[in-house]
């Protein structure tokens, strides 16, 4: 209520996380979900400004050294404990975080939270949406990207191969690509915000760089792509991509 403003707060998402952190002690799952849904919903941590995005704002978010975001850390750790306890949101707003945060084995993660719900019954859309949209990343091959980052790199790397396509076909154009990750390197100078909890370890990458090989396929032929991905602070990345000439 005082987060949403029924009850009237001079300090109100001070005043409720203070709340739900006396109810996340006391073991209640409710507790740590809106601990979690007090520190997103905080002006200060977010980055839209009337339905926009304020590009200032986000780099500033991004640009937070990890010594400085204990209260991010301890709103993800406890949206993981109240997901563990069966809070239905809180398992969806797990898996909606992991869909969007950029890291190793991000999608598994999605997939395998959207599936153990699933298994118990949980008939929300959004959960087969996002198990669906995990399996079918994963079977492109083993990207680092999160879901929302490969989304992003595949519509560069379309752009890239359609490129491509033109200058080896003598300025004939190909609509339609299909990915496939040939190869993802090791993530060079990675930071990772430390989460406690075991099953996120490793699950949010603040810095760090990668390059993956992408084959997208379209009309026949083959194009190669290079993908470099940077973490961008915030749990997105920046990203290029470049079709490879054809031996």
């Amino acid at each position: 209520c005082i987060v949403v403003g029924a009850l009237p707060s001079e300090r109100r998402h001070a005043e409720a996380r203070e709340l739900a952190r006396r109810s996340l002690a006391a073991g209640e799952p409710a507790g740590g979900y809106m601990l979690y849904v007090a520190y997103t919903t905080d002006p200060a941590n977010g980055f839209l400004r009337d339905g926009q995005v304020d590009l200032e704002a986000y780099r500033r978010l991004a640009a937070r050294p990890v010594g400085e975001r204990a209260e991010q850390v301890e709103a993800i750790d406890a949206l993981a404990f109240a997901s563990m306890k069966g809070h239905l949101n809180a398992g969806l707003a797990l898996a909606t975080h992991l869909s969007e945060t950029v890291a190793p084995r991000n999608i598994e993660r999605v997939r395998g939270l959207a599936t153990l719900y699933l298994r118990n019954g949980e008939k929300n859309p959004a959960f087969q949406r996002l198990h669906d949209h995990a399996t079918q990343v994963l079977q492109a091959g083993p990207t680092k990207a999160s879901l929302r980052a490969f989304a992003d790199a595949y519509r560069g790397a379309g752009a890239a191969a359609a490129a491509g396509y033109v200058q080896r076909n003598a300025g004939q154009t190909c609509a339609s690509f299909t990915p496939k990750v040939l190869e993802s390197t090791e993530i060079q100078n990675a930071e990772y915000l430390p989460l406690a909890n075991k099953s996120l370890a490793d699950s949010y990458l603040v810095r760090g760089k990668w390059v993956e090989m992408w084959n997208l396929t379209g009309c026949g032929q083959d194009v190669l792509v290079k993908v470099e991905f940077e973490a961008d602070g915030w749990g997105g990345a920046r990203f290029h991509a470049a079709p490879l000439k054809a031996p």
